[in-house]
C-alpha cells in the first residue's frame, strides 16, 4: 500500500490540500441564492427537530450498544500553545472535531472532547495529515515538502484512558440501532417541492431526489466523512458526526472510539469529560512532562469542569481571587 492508499481516499477531493476545503465551501456559500442558503437552512432545522422527537429511542439505541471498561494506552499530540496543558479539551471547543459541537450560537451549547490515537503515527496522521498526504502540483509533492518550516512544533504523549462506558463505532452493530431510530424520518413534501424547484432553476438534471439516510452504509459515510468541518463553515451546522457525539453526551456515554479516516489501521477515541462526573473515569498523562502542573496531569470526577478551560485562563482567575 501507499503511505494514503486508505478505503477514504475516494472522499477526498484530488490534488486539494485540506486547508482549501474550507476556503472552497465560502467561495461555494458566496454563490448560494437566499433561497438555496434558505432550504439548507430549514432542512437540517427539520432533521435536527425530528431527531430531538425520537430521542427516547436514540437513547434507546445507545445505551443497548454502549460497552463497559475501556482501558488503554493512548497516543495524543498537541500544537506547541497547549505544551503545558495537553489535557486541556478547550481547542476542541475553538475547532470543533469530529463528536463535539463548537462555538456554533445558533445550536446547542458547546462541548469539547479529548481526542486520541491507539498510536504514534495514527496521531500524527489525524493531527498532521495534510502535510503529509496531499499531493499538489505536476510534481505531486507535499505541502510539508513545500514548506519553509515543516511539522509545527507540537507535544506528544502517552495518555492512559481508563472509561467506564463508550461506543465502539469499528463495528457495524454500533450503529444499527442509530439506524433504526431514525431510518424513519422523511423530507416533508414543501421540502422535496423546494428543492425540485431549486434543482429546476439551477439546470441540475442528475440531481438525485431529496432523501434522508435509511441504510448503514450511507450512514457510515456521512459519520466518517473526512472532509465533515465542511458543514460548519458552508452552512453554520454540526455535521453528522458531531450531531452523534451530541446524543452519545446526552446519554451519558464517556467515549467514542472510531475508526481512522488518516491512518489504514489506526482507530481513535474522543471522550467526553462532562459524563465524568459520579464515576470512577480517569484520564492520565503516563509521561512526565516538566512544563505541565501536576493537577493538570489527570481528569476525573473532581476536577473535569476545568479541562475545558485552558491554564492560562485558570491562572489569571486565581489571581484575581487572590
Amino acid at each position: 500500500m501507499s503511505r494514503f492508499d486508505h478505503d477514504w481516499k475516494k472522499y477526498f477531493k484530488k490534488n486539494t490540500p485540506p486547508e482549501r476545503y474550507i476556503e472552497d465551501y465560502l467561495v461555494k456559500l458566496e454563490k448560494l441564492d437566499k433561497d438555496e442558503f434558505e432550504f439548507w437552512r430549514d432542512f437540517q432545522k427539520f432533521l435536527m427537530e425530528e431527531r430531538e422527537s425520537r430521542f427516547s429511542e436514540i437513547q434507546t439505541a445507545i445505551e443497548k450498544t454502549a460497552k463497559n471498561g475501556f482501558n488503554e494506552t493512548m497516543a495524543r499530540i498537541v500544537s506547541s500553545e497547549y505544551n503545558n496543558d495537553p489535557l486541556c479539551v478547550y481547542g476542541s471547543i475553538c475547532e470543533p472535531g469530529r463528536f463535539n459541537f463548537g462555538a456554533l450560537p445558533s445550536y446547542y451549547t458547546n462541548f469539547g472532547a479529548l481526542y486520541m490515537a491507539n498510536n504514534q503515527p495514527t496521531s500524527f496522521a489525524e493531527k498532521y495529515y495534510h502535510l503529509q498526504n496531499e499531493k499538489l502540483g505536476e510534481g505531486e509533492l507535499t505541502p510539508d515538502e513545500l514548506s519553509l518550516e515543516g511539522t509545527p512544533s507540537h507535544l506528544y504523549v502517552r495518555v492512559q484512558v481508563n472509561l467506564e462506558s463508550y461506543i465502539d463505532l469499528r463495528t457495524d452493530e454500533s450503529l444499527s440501532g442509530f439506524l433504526e431510530a431514525i431510518k424513519d424520518i422523511s423530507p416533508t413534501d414543501d421540502l422535496k417541492a423546494r428543492w425540485k424547484i431549486i434543482c429546476k432553476r439551477k439546470g441540475r438534471k442528475d440531481q438525485k431526489e431529496l432523501k434522508t439516510v435509511m441504510e448503514l452504509e450511507p450512514l457510515k459515510q456521512l459519520i466518517f466523512d473526512p472532509n465533515f468541518k465542511q458543514w460548519i463553515s458552508w452552512l453554520d451546522c454540526p455535521s453528522h458526526s458531531q450531531w452523534l457525539g451530541h446524543y452519545a453526551l446526552k446519554c451519558g456515554v464517556q467515549g467514542i472510539v472510531y475508526p481512522s479516516v488518516r491512518s489504514t489501521d489506526g482507530y481513535n477515541i474522543a471522550v467526553f469529560p462532562e459524563n465524568f462526573k459520579e464515576s470512577l473515569a480517569t484520564i492520565t498523562l503516563k509521561d512526565e512532562v516538566a512544563s505541565v502542573p501536576k493537577d493538570r496531569c489527570q481528569i476525573n470526577a473532581s476536577n473535569y469542569v476545568w479541562f475545558s478551560k485552558p491554564l492560562s485562563e485558570i491562572q489569571q482567575l486565581t489571581l484575581l481571587e487572590n
